[in-house]
């Protein structure tokens, strides 16, 4: 049994399709996936053992809103000239 809730690039898509389609894998149920942008690949809809769904994991209002403060704070940052809280490389 394989859940990854996590992000998509943890699984390698095509050694667990391999292992799904050949049952050294049993069911795998996913909400990330590392195929762009974001999808799941078609062979992985065609399994039977296989279950997907959106990714919820900020689906909350308190998530959201934090993440909008936390969105906020890293503008006002950038706008004073000072670091972000959260740089993307």
């Amino acid at each position: 049994l394989l859940i990854n809730v996590s992000r998509g690039f943890v699984v390698d898509s095509a050694a667990m399709i391999a292992a799904l389609q050949d049952g050294r894998l049993g069911p795998a149920a996913h909400d990330v996936f590392d195929s762009p942008p974001g999808e799941p690949a078609p062979a992985l809809l065609a399994l039977p053992n296989v279950i997907v769904q959106p990714h919820h994991g900020s689906a909350t209002i308190e998530t959201r809103a934090r993440i909008g403060r936390h969105m906020l704070a890293n503008l006002d940052a950038s706008l004073d000239g000072k670091p972000l809280l959260t740089p993307v490389a």
